[in-house]
């Protein structure tokens, strides 16, 4: 299947969706890293934030990761950063997927996969990008290819 086919935008109107939708806050949201670490989504206001859902299993999600990490290397601190909140999977099984890819990025735990429920998450992988200020700029169903990341953060930075 092509990326084409595997990806969906979403720009309907708000009512049109079950997500939570373009324009609004982000839902603030509390998660523990794999290093033990609290990450909470308002301690990273100031940077552009992708919040990525993913898991294990599923095939677009690790074709994505390298995408995000050779980003997340070139943006450096240059105000990117990638949340990447898995799918209530064992930590074990996480750990085995992330070091095989090499991934340095916060890899946050969803316990009870409460976090995706608040954001309303059907299908994997979704991406959220959340600009400076917090507010959702995109939603970004299916896999997310190195032109269109680089897209969507030029168009964030270019809205700012």
């Amino acid at each position: 299947m092509e990326a084409e086919e595997e990806t969906q935008f979403i720009e309907q109107e708000p009512e049109a969706i079950s997500l939570p939708f373009r324009g609004y806050l982000a839902p603030d949201f509390e998660l523990t890293d794999l290093n033990g670490d609290i990450n909470r989504l308002s301690d990273f206001r100031g940077n552009v934030v992708l919040i990525n859902f993913w898991a294990t299993w599923c095939g677009p999600c690790r074709r994505e990761m390298s995408t995000f990490q050779a980003q997340f290397d070139d943006s450096g601190a240059e105000g990117f950063l990638v949340l990447a909140v898995n799918d209530d999977e064992p930590e074990d099984l996480i750990r085995f997927f992330i070091n095989g890819l090499d991934l340095t990025f916060p890899i946050l735990l969803d316990p009870g996969a409460k976090v995706q429920e608040l954001y309303r998450v059907q299908r994997y992988p979704t991406s959220f990008f959340v600009d400076p200020d917090g507010v959702i700029r995109y939603i970004h169903l299916g896999l997310l290819t190195d032109k269109q990341l680089d897209d969507y953060l030029m168009k964030i930075k270019t809205e700012q």
